[in-house]
């Protein structure tokens, strides 16, 4: 392409490419500008002796993998790719007896808007909360789902003392992190196991 951009540090090259409307068109074979998404072309050319990684949501927190965008242009989950619910997950090099582990992120977009950083980005329900007890139930139903517990993992948000993620928009928490265990066989909802870590509201409906 004739308007990459190269740079080179030590012996990592990066080469990016923003693709045009023709060229998403020619590359895709679907007009992803209709839906607001910029399709960026990286290549990395690594000479040194280290293992890199390229953590995509650390350049942009909305950054979309091939296969997201694939699921909604061809799958039809939604109408629009600004509606949707917004999950990433990361394989970690460690393992529980024998499992591997993998940390998560979802969100509930409702809407795309203009950012200064980002030129554009999501607009999230700023009910985390919801969103991750939400997926929880969905994983609950499936049956795979058979322990689950809470720990802390960031600062509370509430109506009173309200905290705000990069874009800049507001959110509400308690600011605890699921953690799920799953088996191959089918787990009844009775059989669910709630750890007795960090207290929820799910305690106390136990009750």
């Amino acid at each position: 392409m004739s308007h990459a951009s190269t740079r080179v540090q030590g012996d990592i090259r990066v080469t990016v490419a923003v693709l045009s409307r023709e060229e998403s068109e020619a590359v895709f074979g679907t007009s992803l500008y209709d839906d607001g998404i910029q399709p960026i072309w990286i290549e990395i050319d690594n000479r040194s002796d280290r293992n890199y990684l390229l953590v995509h949501a650390g350049i942009d927190q909305m950054a979309y993998s091939p296969l997201e965008v694939s699921y909604q242009r061809h799958a039809g989950s939604r109408e629009s790719i600004s509606l949707r619910n917004h999950m990433r997950l990361w394989r970690t090099r460690y393992n529980y007896r024998g499992k591997d582990i993998y940390l998560g992120q979802i969100s509930r977009d409702v809407g795309v808007k203009f950012n200064l950083r980002t030129i554009t980005t999501h607009a999230i329900d700023p009910d985390i909360d919801y969103t991750r007890n939400s997926l929880m139930g969905d994983l609950a139903y499936s049956q795979a789902l058979v322990k689950i517990g809470f720990v802390k993992g960031s600062q509370r948000s509430t109506m009173d003392e309200t905290h705000y993620n990069l874009t800049p928009d507001p959110y509400y928490s308690d600011g605890l992190r699921a953690v799920m265990f799953f088996e191959g066989r089918p787990i009844p909802l009775d059989r669910i196991r709630l750890l007795d870590w960090e207290k929820t509201l799910f305690h106390e409906i136990k009750r």
